[in-house]
């Protein structure tokens, strides 16, 4: 059989069928890596001194009632009719 491509969602899995199937390119999910790339990067103190920061600052700006209207008054006075959302809680 001509086989292209293989997904595999766990790494266990993934190390079985490469030692089945030794000769083949296996290739991790970039996905995968992305977030494990990540994840080692905010486990720095100061990395995760910065995103706490950076959430609170969110957080202030997403829940001030002030902060939200700026953009629907602005949307007034052009005169357009979209409006922006608010999509975080």
């Amino acid at each position: 059989k001509n086989v292209i491509a293989v997904t595999i969602d766990n790494p266990t899995v993934m190390k079985a069928y490469h030692s089945l199937m030794y000769p083949l390119q296996t290739f991790a999910c970039f996905l995968h890596s992305l977030n494990t790339l990540i994840g080692e990067i905010f486990a720095y103190p100061l990395m995760k001194k910065t995103v706490t920061q950076t959430t609170c600052i969110v957080m202030f700006f997403t829940s001030s009632h002030y902060w939200s209207g700026q953009p629907n008054d602005e949307v007034k006075q052009q005169g357009t009719s979209q409006w922006l959302k608010q999509s975080c809680k």
